[in-house]
């Protein structure tokens, strides 16, 4: 789907385009590829929780924005990586376009420590992914009052790509001297 009027939906089940899914606010513990991971299913204000988690990552942080679905002619499907930046710059961001964000389904949004000390994944499912580190980040989970219960996304669903935050994607991409990338065959998920 890539048009609708009401731009407060990212995805969505069934036949009605102006029905959005919603995560019924828990997170669970999953092991992959021997590492710990947190999937975390928000039932709102998912900026502000990317926000309170990249408080556990380590300085210096940066940013990786996955174009997967380009609005604007001229815009690569890319990955798109920040110069590093201060947990200050990367909660602007986060401030700045949290409606683009939140509500339209173009892109994922990493943030992590270039060291590879913590990484914190928003997808275009509306998922967040706290790859390290887990237990203070388990911990930031606790206060906002989620449950620990398995987390999927539900299938079949749909995306919205929304023409009204075509300006948004233009802003997000003159923030910083991003340095672009090809997409991996795994982005599109």
């Amino acid at each position: 789907m890539s048009e609708t009027f009401n731009a407060n939906i990212k995805f969505g089940i069934g036949g009605e385009v102006d029905h959005s899914y919603r995560y019924p606010h828990r997170y669970e513990r999953q092991e992959r590829d021997g590492r710990t991971r947190l999937v975390v299913g928000p039932r709102e204000g998912h900026t502000g929780i990317l926000s309170d988690l990249a408080t556990e990552l380590p300085p210096p942080l940066a940013v990786l924005y996955v174009l997967v679905s380009p609005g604007i002619e001229g815009h690569q499907a890319a990955r798109y990586r920040s110069p590093q930046l201060t947990l200050s710059e990367v909660q602007g961001l986060l401030t700045a376009h949290r409606r683009f964000l939140e509500c339209d389904s173009r892109h994922h949004l990493w943030m992590f420590n270039p060291d590879g000390h913590g990484l914190i994944v928003y997808n275009r499912h509306a998922l967040l992914y706290a790859c390290g580190p887990i237990e203070s980040s388990e911990q930031v989970l606790s206060a906002p009052g989620f449950s620990q219960e398995p987390v999927e996304v539900p299938y079949p669903h749909w995306h919205l790509y929304h023409p009204t935050f075509h300006g948004e994607e233009r802003r997000m991409l003159s923030r910083w001297g991003w340095v672009q990338s090809p997409l991996l065959e795994t982005d599109s998920e």
